[in-house]
């Protein structure tokens, strides 16, 4: 039985450390535009943009929901922005 390792199991690749940070960071910038300190603009912002279609009526009628979610999602995005961008040794 032949019990050679193949070495490229082994060791880890720099580039996927790299996209790991870089995942990392695109997940902090969600994180930053999903807080709740920018959620009432993104709302009115979409509810502009929507006015007269069902979607608005929608987010209209189920804004506080909206609001949860999207504060759940930004502090989502933060944790995994914070376990990403972590430098591993």
């Amino acid at each position: 039985m032949n019990n050679t390792i193949d070495q490229t199991l082994i060791q880890p690749s720099p580039t996927k450390g790299l996209w790991r940070q870089i995942r990392g960071f695109v997940m902090f910038g969600v994180a930053c535009v999903l807080s709740p300190c920018c959620t009432p603009i993104l709302i009115a912002f979409a509810l502009g943009v929507l006015v007269g279609t069902p979607a608005a009526l929608w987010i209209g009628a189920n804004r506080g929901w909206l609001y949860g979610a999207l504060t759940l999602l930004a502090m989502v995005s933060g944790v995994m922005a914070f376990r990403w961008s972590r430098t591993r040794k």
